[in-house]
């Protein structure tokens, strides 16, 4: 300040701070063009931002916690740049609900299907091909262990802190690649190892949807969740019959599409797998009829 005094500067202060808090933001987009690991500079202070928040969410009522995960989780998608954020589909208050009301607590194990592309106004690496969501659920829960699918080679990841990426179509359960145990195929994971909660973000074709559905189901532990994001809305009437049952609910963000402008794929579904056996059943089908359906539509 005696500085801006002396040089004259002072009246255009806050024309200067301005300018500082935009230098500092690019030069931070900036500073974040590598690609992001566990110990980079963004990781770092990301991790920092969130540990505050987390420990603000131990100390709140189950409303307070939903709306500090959805600010986290929101947080977390904007510095990856996946569409889930705001500026995409939104999803920030549905996955928070499901978290703080339905799960009641942070997922133990989560399995992402389709982890390709990064795209959006803040996203570091616009070009990278995949692991957005990946890192953006490790920085939100810190105890989660990370599994992820793809069919392209490029979206594997390396070395990465509690996230396993295999090359695996799972709409079919075959492949080979990264981290396969078996040398063919998908994992088969056993009780032991089940999901607290499967994402797929892969194709939004719905009968791209319902055979993954049908592949990795199996692998979700009783009172798990199965979630379908991007659902266009011609396809809603297919998974009609789960929530009429109460085990299926949906939500439109009513987030438009900034590619396409329009709330089309905006749709999220989340199935809950309540029993072992006669869930299973029921299961079996429902996806008979569904893809009788489709066959029938076709």
């Amino acid at each position: 300040w005696p500085q801006l005094v002396k040089m004259g500067w002072l009246p255009h202060a806050p024309a200067l701070a301005l300018a500082a808090l935009v230098w500092g933001e690019l030069g931070v987009q900036a500073a974040s063009s590598a690609p992001s690991s566990p110990s980079s500079p963004r990781s770092r202070r990301l991790r920092a931002r969130l540990r505050e928040r987390r420990r603000r969410l131990g100390l709140n009522s189950t409303d307070e916690y939903e709306a500090e995960l959805s600010d986290a989780l929101e947080e977390a998608w904007l510095a990856y740049g996946t569409d889930r954020a705001a500026w995409g589909h939104g999803y920030g208050p549905a996955y928070a609900r499901l978290f703080a009301r339905a799960l009641r607590r942070p997922p133990r194990r989560l399995l992402e299907i389709g982890i390709g592309h990064e795209r959006g106004p803040r996203a570091h690496t616009p070009a990278r091909a995949g692991g957005a969501g990946l890192r953006a659920w490790r920085d939100v829960f810190p105890e989660v262990d990370l599994v992820g699918y793809d069919i392209h080679p490029r979206t594997m990841l390396v070395d990465e802190e509690r996230i396993r990426t295999y090359l695996c179509d799972a709409t079919s359960g075959a492949g080979s690649g990264e981290q396969q145990s078996d040398g063919a195929g998908c994992p088969s994971w056993q009780a032991d190892s089940a999901f607290d909660v499967i994402v797929d973000d892969a194709s939004h074709d719905v009968g791209s949807q319902l055979d993954t559905f049908d592949h990795v189901y199996k692998f979700l532990r009783p009172g798990g969740y199965h979630v379908i994001e991007d659902v266009l809305t011609m396809s809603l009437p297919i998974f009609q019959p789960l929530v009429s049952a109460g085990i299926a609910t949906w939500n439109n963000t009513n987030s438009p599409n900034v590619f396409n402008g329009n709330l089309d794929d905006s749709n999220i579904l989340i199935i809950q797998k309540v029993g072992e056996v006669s869930d299973d059943e029921e299961m079996q089908r429902w996806l008979h009829w569904a893809k009788g359906t489709l066959d029938v539509g076709a």
